[in-house]
């Protein structure tokens, strides 16, 4: 019995220290947001999708993961615009006030001819404040400059039209 408590003894000793150095190293939904965030700007897309998904598994709240992915699933493939679409319709499920994601669900909706709801999502994210979908709405009207000929040459220029031959003529008296 003196012998098993020894080596049970001397075993706790000799693994303590090891297991005590031991760090445990866990993913925060943060870093793996900063991590797809910092992927995305070196256009790593696939990878960043990765990071953002596995900062939404940690956290599902965290509404910037969501709303990257979906960008970035659109931008990746076009084909992908109904994980955009649910991906913008869950932050607007959790923050009915974002107006990035009405914005961002407008872009897709119109991009599936969905019309009628991408107006609607565009003026609730213009009424939100979102300042790209105010220009989207109402566009800044360019200025024309309207110069008008002098009478004395428009005269001129319709007259020489007149004396002129036409371009094309058809000779239909010619045979082939």
């Amino acid at each position: 019995m003196k012998r098993y408590l020894f080596c049970l003894l001397l075993t706790l000793i000799l693994f303590l220290p090891l297991s005590a150095g031991a760090v445990v190293v866990e993913e925060t939904a943060g870093a793996c947001f900063e991590k797809g965030t910092s992927l995305e700007k070196e256009k790593k897309y696939k990878e960043a999708i990765e990071a953002f998904t596995r900062a939404i598994e940690i956290d599902s709240q965290l509404l910037g993961a969501y709303l990257k992915r979906g960008k970035i699933y659109f931008t990746l493939d076009r084909t992908e615009c109904l994980k955009s679409l649910k991906d913008f319709t869950t932050v607007i499920d959790v923050d009915e006030d974002n107006a990035d994601a009405y914005y961002e669900r407008a872009l897709i909706n119109f991009y599936i001819i969905n019309n009628e709801q991408g107006r609607k999502d565009m003026e609730k994210a213009a009424s939100l404040g979102h300042k790209d979908a105010r220009e989207w709405l109402n566009p800044p009207e360019k200025e024309e400059k309207v110069t008008y000929a002098a009478k004395e040459t428009v005269e001129q220029e319709t007259a020489s039209e007149s004396e002129t031959e036409p371009v094309i003529t058809f000779d239909y008296n010619s045979t082939i």
